[in-house]
């Protein structure tokens, strides 16, 4: 315990000293950081690779993290897109000048030592180092055991890339001890960290919402939702519904049930049915959408009959919910008791339906005509994004009247498709 708490100390007092020249570094300093990183990402893919065989389990039941650290091409990629962003530490906004001479302005700065919590994916430890870095914030890493060789390598990685661009190694460490012991010392570590951000199972966000006095942005389980209106171009919406679901099914906001208007059963669901199992998508269907099911294959093949907690599933496979409903208003009742206010979209070819579905589902991001896919930043041509706040929540400083609002996103298309 005396040691744990000790290298926690330790790394936190060396991140606050990290903070006073990281958050001042310029823009070239860390945009040289972030390339040096990237080339020996590029030139260590082997000894990742072997790190990452040290982690899995004798049985392969693992295999995820494999799988996911052989997109680094695509976290290279990411951490240019970061490199090529502009620094926006400084950046002055809602200038003005008052009645009575003074100016008020407001300006971005980093927010300071940020925690990392993360049990499975250390490929995504890579990316939220990548933003920490160039947004000017420490960052320190407490990962669970089933990842410690895989991230002690990444992190290795990360410090000479740092060290290469003359600032602090201490701007991204990773804790030595593993267990829920420190976990929970880390989250109550209120004097020296200032916000913990959390990438991991319903267990550990669980624990961590339960011990942390400190401020967490989390991803609950995302029960993404989309809702075909009865007036749709019904090939294009095919092809939607198929990227929504199995364009990265694994990630965290890949579609899991799907929301159709009755006024669609006979004429859209037969091609519905038949267009995702020959494309190995496993059906979970409501009472009447079996029925229809039931009455159109002899062979049920990889379709069954929902059960109540499919409907608050969050499917990250190749698994799909399927429901009737009989107009919006229920779909968008469904979505409020079943939903996880992450992501959930609309296709319809009617705008007031679907500007109706916007103002009434309170979901973070709002699709219309439009994959899922496309919540993250860089699949919608924008910025490289981490997680996903669910918190309406985002209040620095004095409460004001815009302080006192929120927001949500709005992603409108013409039926695309993620590429």
């Amino acid at each position: 315990m005396d040691r744990t708490m000790s290298d926690l100390d330790k790394k936190a007092s060396k991140a606050k000293n990290a903070f006073l020249i990281l958050s001042n570094a310029s823009e070239s300093q860390k945009n040289l950081a972030l390339s040096e990183i990237s080339k020996a990402l590029s030139a260590s893919l082997e000894q990742i690779k072997q790190a990452n065989l040290q982690d899995l389990s004798p049985s392969g039941e693992d295999k995820k993290k494999l799988i996911e650290l052989g997109c680094l091409d695509q976290v290279i990629e990411y951490i240019s897109d970061i490199r090529r962003m502009p620094d926006l530490n400084g950046e002055i906004f809602d200038d003005q000048t008052l009645s009575n001479g003074l100016r008020l302005a407001k300006y971005r700065v980093p927010i300071g030592v940020l925690g990392y919590v993360l049990d499975t994916n250390p490929a995504a430890l890579i990316r939220v180092a990548a933003l920490a870095i160039k947004s000017g914030n420490p960052l320190i890493i407490w990962a669970g055991k089933e990842t410690k060789n895989t991230c002690y390598f990444l992190v290795k990685i990360i410090q000479m890339g740092l060290e290469a661009a003359d600032l602090p190694i201490e701007s991204v460490q990773l804790l030595h001890s593993h267990d829920e012991e420190q976990l929970k010392d880390f989250v109550q570590c209120k004097k020296s960290v200032d916000l913990v951000l959390l990438a991991g199972s319903a267990s550990l966000t669980s624990f961590c919402q339960k011990n942390s006095l400190i401020p967490l942005i989390y991803e609950n389980k995302s029960v993404c939702h989309l809702y075909i209106d009865q007036l749709i171009n019904s090939e294009k919406a095919l092809e939607v519904i198929h990227n929504a679901k199995m364009h990265e099914a694994e990630t965290t906001y890949s579609l899991s049930t799907l929301l159709v208007h009755e006024a669609l059963a006979d004429s859209f669901l037969p091609f519905l049915f038949k267009t995702l199992l020959d494309k190995g998508i496993s059906l979970r269907l409501d009472d009447r959408c079996w029925n229809l099911f039931v009455s159109c294959y002899l062979n049920l093949g990889n379709a069954q009959l929902a059960v109540l907690q499919d409907w608050d599933t969050a499917w990250h496979s190749n698994v799909l919910n399927i429901k009737l409903v009989k107009d919006m208003e229920e779909a968008i009742e469904h979505i409020h008791l079943h939903g996880s206010g992450s992501c959930d979209g609309i296709l319809s070819d009617h705008p007031v339906h679907a500007m109706q579905f916007s103002s009434l589902v309170s979901s973070e991001v709002i699709m219309i005509n439009s994959s899922l896919r496309f919540l993250d930043g860089a699949s919608r041509g924008g910025e490289p994004e981490t997680l996903i706040n669910l918190h309406k929540l985002r209040i620095p400083g004095p409460l004001a009247l815009k302080e006192l609002m929120s927001y949500k996103r709005l992603v409108q298309g013409n039926y695309h498709v993620c590429q």
